[in-house]
């Protein structure tokens, strides 16, 4: 009876539509990103930083990459409705979300280094830095709720 009841409650999860509503945050995150990474392509007619904004630029394309697959991810688990879900679909994402969470936390810590920079490219520094602090938080959001639904699948198991 109990092994019903989780898998009926891992099932309405999926279901309510989880997995899919979680594209729209991630792709406004990315978009803000990409705005980002324009403003920096036209930042580079004009500045004397220009091996920092270049890195800054090169850093948001990576971002905008690794949020790309982890959008792809998504569509992945909205297909376990059809095919059930396993542990590896799971284990799969949350590895990606480490990796990603890895790669922004080096981010972080590398805007984090004092360098002397002109006033606008300072500005696009407090914006990525801005933005890697929300990847990081809805990053730490995401795997929280992987990690619940990773429970309720083991419970059912057992």
């Amino acid at each position: 009876m109990r092994k019903i009841l989780i898998a009926i409650t891992v099932f309405l999860y999926l279901l309510s539509g989880n997995a899919s509503a979680q594209v729209q945050p991630t792709a406004q995150l990315r978009g803000k990103i990409y705005d980002e990474y324009k403003s920096l392509e036209a930042a580079l007619q004009k500045t004397k930083d220009t091996a920092l904004i270049f890195s800054l630029r090169d850093t948001c394309m990576i971002t905008i990459v690794q949020l790309d697959a982890y959008i792809t991810m998504i569509g992945m688990m909205d297909s376990v409705r059809d095919k059930g879900l396993n542990k590896g679909t799971i284990d799969y994402i949350v590895l990606w979300l480490n990796e990603m969470r890895r790669t922004n936390d080096l981010n972080i810590k590398n805007l984090a280094l004092p360098r002397e920079m002109q006033k606008d490219t300072q500005v696009h520094s407090e914006n990525m830095m801005r933005y890697f602090n929300e990847l990081r938080t809805y990053a730490d959001t995401e795997l929280r709720k992987l990690a619940k639904l990773q429970e309720l699948l083991d419970k059912a198991k057992k």
